[in-house]
């Protein structure tokens, strides 16, 4: 894609007015709207001269601090973020972060921060005696003891696979371990001896004839 520079008159600024407009805004693009030139203008005054180059990097460090400061003080939040700075989304926030390694680590730090918080929470409200948030800290802790949420299948679903066509049962049973293969896994071990004989002949059936 072609840059756009300014007209000739326009490429002559002089290079004060380019550094005064680097210093008073936090980015490369705000001060290209200010002169009403492309960023890429403004990269290549600063190939051309050291003043603008350090107008720019001078730049880059302020938006920086600017972001560290409003990441710390919205716990990572990128949403109160972008609206403390003035960003325009989150997204925009994201891909400043993204591309540097201090405001990154420092974003993460935050996040980590805040699970940590809110695992204080979980595990002070299971010590007060909180039974609902104890039943939930042992399906999500406590599954290697064998704390699970089991959810029933419907049992007129399972006796009427008799009668069902084998192509119909298989396109159920697809559907259903696409959605929540946990549940087929957990209600086949309970199913009776004629309903595991007629799922796997209904199977064998469908795979032997694909």
């Amino acid at each position: 894609m072609e840059q756009s520079y300014p007209s000739s008159h326009a490429a002559e600024l002089p290079t004060r007015v380019v550094v005064k407009a680097l210093t008073e805004t936090y980015t490369q693009a705000e001060a290209a709207l200010l002169l009403n030139v492309s960023p890429g203008y403004l990269t290549l005054c600063s190939r051309k001269s050291g003043e603008v180059e350090r107008a720019l990097r001078d730049q880059r460090d302020r938006q920086e601090c600017r972001l560290a400061s409003a990441i710390q003080e919205c716990n990572g939040n990128l949403s109160k973020v972008a609206d403390l700075v003035g960003m325009e989304t989150p997204a925009a926030v994201r891909y400043h972060v993204m591309r540097n390694p201090r405001l990154r680590a420092l974003w993460e730090g935050c996040r980590e921060r805040v699970v940590d918080q809110a695992e204080e929470n979980v595990f002070g409200a299971v010590q007060a005696g909180d039974l609902k948030m104890s039943w939930k800290l042992l399906q999500t802790l406590g599954k290697g003891r064998g704390y699970t949420e089991r959810r029933e299948i419907d049992a007129r679903v399972l006796h009427q696979t008799d009668s069902l066509p084998t192509a119909k049962l298989v396109e159920m049973l697809d559907g259903a371990a696409e959605v929540q293969p946990e549940v087929l896994e957990a209600e086949y071990s309970v199913l009776g001896e004629d309903d595991r004989r007629l799922l796997r002949q209904a199977l064998s059936r469908e795979v032997v004839g694909r």
